[in-house]
């Protein structure tokens, strides 16, 4: 039996539903740990004495609550996956508010080419919490470590009036700032070997930046309570598909791990568009 470590922020929530309802045979031999890190507590945790632990009582009692356990044993684990957290369409959005390319210029934003707001898009990602966990617990276990990017928005986001995140109602502007996210992970994924699972493709409009709608119906959030009218988070469907992914992602890691490397993009759905 092989075990994944799961941390996740408020997207864990549709991953772990679409898990519990996955058949036996469809977890191929995979058990899995929930470690729900919600309202930015993930940067409180720290690895010490072989352990990922946190000071913060509020991060220990959600660890209880979604996981049972109040600190991270990496040795126990064959994988690990971290959902979401800076690694997500908000964040990229709320950053990218800064700057206008030469296409999308406005008045008082500075005016970027293509490529320095890709730059900026991959610092983001570089110097975020997400990567900055990822290197924690690399320094306790050389198990295969996987992104998992928080969902595109509903294309129902497509022309609202949400001005935070103006970069996700706008279909070329969410184009560009998703090309400029996978972008910076194949970075990330070169630079560090921590790899990343894109979303499967059944799960977006075709040539749209969005997941289609009937996925973000019964959205739910990190302990699967019921969100009305979100359009970032999916339900357990949704998360019924991720988690397919996830244990294939998986499973071609830890091959590669024991077998000699495998170029990016090789695996259907780890760091490629294939």
């Amino acid at each position: 039996m092989s075990r994944l470590c799961v941390i996740g922020n408020s997207h864990i929530g549709t991953l772990r539903l679409g898990w519990h309802a996955l058949s036996g045979s469809e977890r191929r031999s995979w058990s899995v740990d929930f470690f729900a890190a919600l309202d930015g507590l993930q940067t409180t945790l720290e690895a010490r004495s072989g352990r990922l632990v946190s000071d913060s009582t509020e991060l220990r009692l959600q660890f209880l609550r979604s996981a049972a356990m109040t600190r991270i044993r990496p040795e126990r684990y064959q994988a690990f996956a971290i959902v979401g957290f800076d690694v997500s369409p908000t964040t990229l959005a709320k950053r990218a508010n800064g700057y206008r390319t030469w296409k999308y210029a406005e008045a008082e934003r500075p005016v970027v080419s293509q490529r320095c707001f890709e730059a900026a898009m991959e610092d983001v990602l570089a110097a975020g919490t997400a990567r900055g966990l990822a290197a924690k617990l690399r320094s306790l276990s050389p198990a295969p470590i996987i992104f998992v990017p928080a969902p595109q928005p509903s294309t129902e986001m497509e022309g609202s009036t949400d001005e935070p995140l103006r970069w996700l109602t706008d279909r070329g502007m969410a184009q560009a700032l998703f090309a400029a996210m996978k972008r910076g992970l194949a970075c990330l994924e070169q630079n560090t070997g921590f790899s990343w699972l894109t979303q499967p493709r059944e799960t977006l409009v075709d040539d749209q930046p969005y997941t289609k709608p009937e996925y973000a119906r019964n959205a739910v959030d990190g302990y699967g309570k019921e969100l009305r009218a979100d359009l970032l988070h999916m339900n357990a469907e949704f998360g019924v598909i991720a988690s397919r992914a996830l244990i294939a992602a998986c499973e071609t890691r830890l091959s590669a791990a024991q077998d000699k490397p495998v170029p990016a993009g090789v695996a259907e759905g780890v760091g490629s568009e294939a």
